[in-house]
């Protein structure tokens, strides 16, 4: 179903509680990414981990902007893997 929704221009908005809830294979077909803060520092690696491989970026650098970003309550971090853009809630970084 989602590998054919690009066919039909269908977008698919997944909500999940935790990074590794959802199905790799899932993950890597993600154009977006709407991250908040995370609690547990394996999810957080890993998520550095994938992501760093999409963007060309080191997991360092990653984890930095992940944590400027992150670093007040509510705040969230919006990723665009095809423009490798970082936004900051809806602002650009």
């Amino acid at each position: 179903m989602y590998r054919l929704s690009r066919h039909y221009n269908i977008s698919i908005i997944n909500v999940v509680h935790s990074y590794t809830l959802l199905n790799s294979n899932l993950r890597k077909m993600a154009k977006w990414f709407i991250i908040f803060k995370m609690t547990k520092e394996d999810e957080k690696k890993k998520m550095a981990y994938e992501l760093c491989n999409t963007l060309d970026l080191s997991e360092q650098e990653f984890l930095r902007i992940y944590k400027d970003i992150t670093d007040t309550k509510h705040n969230f971090m919006m990723i665009d893997c095809i423009g490798n853009k970082f936004y900051k809630n809806f602002e650009k970084y």
